[in-house]
């Protein structure tokens, strides 16, 4: 909600791309944040774009399709809720993982490719606790 915002109030003045993997995303989550923060929660949704990934090809096409939306538009905002998850479900066991390595691989290189180009320098943020902590079950 905030990055649409002016960056003097802190916000990415930018719209928001969300990847979601695992059917969290929440409209009404953003429109408490937008209530909390005093900003109109119609408009705030209307810089929300977000595509539901079925399986671990099709999160890197959305990821394709994001960098098309990000040269048409400003976008100050990626989020792909659980880049992890669909690998989990769609390479199973230790006759995959050598495959499953490779794909992450490819996709972790596109989407640094795409804040490269897309992100104001300074304004990437990784979140791998989640990613390291699945991790360290396997």
């Amino acid at each position: 909600a905030v990055v649409s915002t002016q960056s003097t109030g802190g916000g990415g003045e930018g719209k928001c791309l969300y990847v979601d993997t695992e059917g969290t995303f929440r409209p009404e989550r953003l429109l408490a944040v937008a209530e909390r923060y005093g900003l109109d929660g119609a408009a705030v949704l209307d810089n929300v774009a977000c595509a539901r990934a079925y399986n671990s090809d099709h999160q890197t096409q959305l990821l394709l399709q994001a960098s098309n939306m990000m040269t048409e538009s400003r976008y100050a905002l990626l989020v792909v809720d659980s880049a992890m998850a669909l690998y989990r479900t769609d390479f199973s066991g230790r006759g995959e993982l050598s495959a499953r390595q490779m794909h992450l691989a490819r996709f972790l290189r596109m989407l640094l490719r795409l804040a490269d180009v897309c992100v104001q320098p300074g304004a990437k943020t990784w979140k791998l606790d989640e990613y390291l902590a699945q991790w360290d079950r396997h």
